[in-house]
């Protein structure tokens, strides 16, 4: 099993725990799962290209912080109804727009047909 296959492994397990910790469904989980995953896979395949240190590679139950990482990416979540307010799968829209974090509730989006822009600095 090569480094990949392993940090895939470390990853899902950790996901699921903290999925089951959040009291997350079915549907839920595999979308945080999922998109734990790719996290991890592409940090991984970056720190490859640039041959930085693999072991550097965030997991969820590694808590190393690395003082010169850019901060998260956030996005932008659009609602179809013109300034709307009020909660959707848990997340707080006023005036028709939310500010999301990547993970599975920005999938959740994604695949539900929401409009989705990364969030300018």
């Amino acid at each position: 099993m090569d480094e990949k296959e392993v940090l895939i492994q470390k990853v899902t397990a950790s996901a699921k725990a903290e999925a089951k910790k959040q009291k997350m469904n079915e549907a839920q989980t595999k979308l945080y799962v999922d998109a734990e995953v790719q996290k991890a896979i592409e940090e991984y395949d970056t720190k490859k290209e640039t041959k930085e240190p693999i072991d550097d590679v965030k997991t969820n139950d590694t808590k190393k912080e690395k003082s010169n990482k850019p901060k998260k990416v956030k996005y932008i979540v659009y609602t179809p109804v013109k300034n709307f307010c009020g909660i959707i799968a848990g997340v707080h829209f006023a005036y028709g727009k939310a500010e999301v974090q990547p993970g599975w509730v920005l999938n959740w989006f994604k695949e539900h047909g929401y409009k989705v822009e990364e969030a300018s600095k």
